[in-house]
């Protein structure tokens, strides 16, 4: 569920991006400039629109990797309970065996 959400919201965030870039382009494409002014303000919008571009992505990047940090924290937790929980079965079945072999040798022990 969590890859489709941030999923999601890349393709939003860059479809909101391209639409700007593409509005600005078509705006200036229809302004009343000689070909030098609408060139300067393409290149003027063309950098505001990477500077964005990058700003936003490394906002969804910092998402992502929150994200996921979160569910790997979650999953060691996860496993070092059941780590835990797997120790104390085995040293419970270990005391019992151990148990066992101390009675073994007494009552071997009273026979002979």
């Amino acid at each position: 569920m969590s890859d489709n959400k941030s999923g999601y919201t890349k393709d939003v965030l860059i479809g909101g991006m391209i639409g700007g870039f593409l509005g600005a382009v078509i705006g200036m494409l229809y302004a009343p400039q000689s070909g030098k002014e609408t060139r300067e303000e393409l290149g003027k919008k063309a950098g505001e629109f990477f500077v964005k571009a990058k700003e936003e992505y490394k906002q969804v990047f910092e998402h992502v990797v929150k994200e996921k940090t979160e569910e790997l924290e979650e999953k060691v937790t996860e496993l070092g309970e059941l780590g835990r929980q797997t120790m104390e079965k085995q040293k419970g079945r270990i005391r019992k065996a151990v148990n066992a072999g101390i009675e073994a040798y007494k009552e071997e022990k009273e026979r002979g």
